[in-house]
């Protein structure tokens, strides 16, 4: 099944992220129709890290995991 990211992982992505340099950030998870509260968790601790996370599952309301994907993405870029 659907397992939600680590602390770790988390932790990990995000030091990536800022190595980026990169003020936004897009997610979207395999299964985040079934459950969102992963992505919500990836987003909060996103957001608590200074970042402006855009949750597939918040930034849109399509079917397909690939158009809410694409639709999360979108929005970090026009952010």
């Amino acid at each position: 099944g659907a397992t939600a990211p680590s602390a770790a992982e988390l932790e990990q992505l995000a030091s990536k992220i800022k190595l980026l340099k990169a003020k936004h950030v897009a997610i979207g998870f395999l299964h985040s129709k079934r459950h969102p509260e992963h992505e919500r968790q990836a987003a909060a601790y996103f957001r608590d890290q200074g970042l402006a996370a855009f949750a597939s599952h918040e930034s849109s309301t399509a079917e397909h995991g690939a158009e809410r994907w694409w639709d999360a993405i979108l929005s970090a870029h026009a952010a």
